[in-house]
Formats: C-alpha cells, sequence, structure tokens
C-alpha cells in the first residue's frame, strides 16, 4: 500500500504562545483558511474534549479535492500537535512541533498518510507525494501569516513604556 511521507519547515515571526493559542482554537482554524488556495480550511468542529486531545469533525479542499474526516489532536503544550486521521478517506496522522528561536517560531510539519478509498489509492502512486507536499507547504504557509498577523496585532496593543 503506498504511504505518502512529506514534511516542510517554516520560521515564523511570531511567537510561540501566538502560534500555540491559534492551534489550541481548533474550532476557528477556518479564520486563518486562504479561500483562494487550492488548500483550505472549510469547516472544523470540535465533537469531543478530553483534557489534551480534542476530536473534530473536519472538511477541507485538499489540493483541490474535497475531504471530509473526523481528526484526534493531541496537544503536547505549547511545543507539539500530533493528529492522527480516525475516519476518512485517508488514514494517518501529522506532526506539527514549534521551536523558538531568535527571529521567532520555527515550524516542522511531517505528515505520513495513507489512501484508504479507491479514488486516492489511484492517485497516490501517480500525484501522491506532489499533492501532499503542496498540501503541507500551503498549510504551513497559511498559518504562518496569520499567526505572523495576530502577533503585530498583539504588539500594536502594547503600551509605550514612559
Amino acid at each position: 500500500m503506498v504511504r505518502v511521507r512529506v514534511s516542510t519547515s517554516r520560521l515564523v515571526k511570531a511567537s510561540k504562545d501566538t502560534i500555540w493559542s491559534i492551534l489550541e482554537d481548533v474550532d476557528n482554524w477556518t479564520e486563518w483558511a486562504d479561500p483562494e488556495s487550492k488548500t483550505h480550511m472549510l469547516s472544523h468542529k470540535t465533537v469531543k474534549r478530553e483534557g489534551n486531545v480534542v476530536t473534530c469533525l473536519e472538511e477541507e479542499i485538499a489540493g483541490g479535492y474535497r475531504v471530509k474526516h473526523t481528526d484526534r489532536y493531541t496537544f503536547y503544550p505549547k511545543d507539539k500537535v500530533v493528529e492522527e486521521i480516525i475516519e476518512g478517506p485517508i488514514s494517518g496522522r501529522w506532526e506539527l512541533t514549534l521551536k523558538e528561536n531568535p527571529e521567532g517560531t520555527m515550524m516542522d510539519w511531517a505528515f505520513d498518510i495513507k489512501p484508504e478509498t479507491l479514488r486516492f489509492k489511484i492517485i497516490a502512486p501517480i500525484r501522491g507525494k506532489s499533492i501532499m507536499q503542496g498540501i503541507a507547504d500551503e498549510y504551513c504557509r497559511q498559518l504562518s501569516e496569520y499567526a505572523e498577523t495576530q502577533q503585530r496585532s498583539i504588539l500594536s496593543r502594547k503600551p509605550i513604556p514612559a
């Protein structure tokens, strides 16, 4: 069976705290979606929350394909989020780690996905890696740009020391 493994990294000019607050707000992940992109979140709703584990129903446009699936996210405070796809046309996981850097925060995002439906089993050997790399890069870009905007907003509200 074809597994697709890709990764991407990006230096974000935002604090780890800013990025983490965006990640924890799973019901509002659509706020950082770029609807003009071939990859963006359409809906992301929490169905269960237990401690640091959140289960969500997700609908997205991923590499130009409309995909619905159920995901389980485990949050390792301010360092890592792991998604496990528990039901849908694909299975697998991704892991997003955050590392503080003098210029901001380094995001490293690794995906390990396997097709489950015939449609994606046909696509995976031909275009799976390039589609998944595009998805990884695009979500990393969208989250980075949103976090940088949020960081600028936070900084503009801070009082100027006397």
